[in-house]
């Protein structure tokens, strides 16, 4: 008697071992494959702004007064650049150039 019961938790505990390392598996795989991802898309906007001969002139209007010294991260957009609290999950600052051509169009 006691000894099927052992066989029988020796049994649930295998099935529910092989079970956790499959579906570990699956998730390392499906991370991986999103990170790669992630960054295959990175380096392609990385790309892209770089052959863009307008985006240099943009940045250098947008940094001429400086950026504020608070905030680690500031990322650069086409039209405007931010620092991003990510505990909040607000911007700090954010800086936007406004020119007569960019407000210009069909209303």
């Amino acid at each position: 008697m006691a000894i099927k019961s052992i066989a029988s938790r020796l049994r649930g505990s295998r099935r529910f071992l092989s079970g956790f390392v499959a579906g570990a598996v699956v998730g390392a795989a499906g991370a991986g494959l999103a990170a790669l991802q992630f960054f295959r898309s990175q380096g392609a906007e990385g790309a892209l702004t770089g052959k863009q001969p307008d985006g240099s002139a943009e940045k250098a209007v947008l940094e001429q007064f400086g950026f504020p010294l608070t905030g680690t991260e500031t990322r650069c957009y086409t039209n405007h650049a931010l620092s991003y609290d990510q505990a909040k999950r607000v911007p700090r600052w954010v800086l936007e150039h406004i020119s007569k051509s960019k407000i210009m169009g069909w209303s």
